[in-house]
């Protein structure tokens, strides 16, 4: 009597395997797990070209750091090393004559505007102003009449002329 409740068991079991790999190895459900596409925004874009062992650039760095940590939803931040080797060919391409230079770029990489030399965080935030952007930091702290912190999260909104 237990080889055949054994048996039937086996063939069960045996059933829901094949019908639990024809679920997870079908055509869609592969399909499905390689059609996930990551969405990249289109951001303006600040890049700072430099080197890692130049005075001004260190202390670039520091706000490009502060840029990138901050403003992650409404600006994208980069920097390229224009001393190493396998950049010399980006410092050709954005003509670099001068370190540390800042390239303000639209969404579409077009170049808006170009600085030479250090320029400060306030500055930075003016000028994307001035070129029509609204760059805000990721989220505001702002205290309500009861002295508790509400986190307001903000959006990316181009200025209107």
């Amino acid at each position: 009597m237990l080889g055949i409740i054994g048996e039937i068991n086996m063939k069960y079991i045996i059933v829901i395997l094949v019908i639990t790999l024809s679920l997870v190895f079908s055509p869609q459900s592969f399909a499905m797990q390689n059609s996930t596409e990551t969405v990249e925004l289109k951001l303006p874009m600040l890049i700072d070209l430099g080197a890692s062992k130049c005075k001004p650039c260190q202390k670039m760095a520091i706000i490009l750091d502060e840029l990138q940590a901050s403003y992650t939803n409404t600006l994208r931040v980069s920097f390229i090393d224009v001393w190493k080797v396998e950049n010399v060919e980006q410092a050709k391409i954005f003509k670099i004559q001068s370190i540390p230079t800042q390239i303000f770029q639209d969404p579409e990489g077009k170049e808006l505007w170009r600085h030479v030399g250090y320029i400060g965080k306030n500055d930075i935030i003016a000028k994307w102003k001035e070129l029509g952007y609204t760059v805000l930091e990721d989220t505001v702290s702002k205290k309500s009449s009861n002295d508790t912190n509400k986190t307001v999260p903000e959006t990316n909104e181009k200025l209107t002329n």
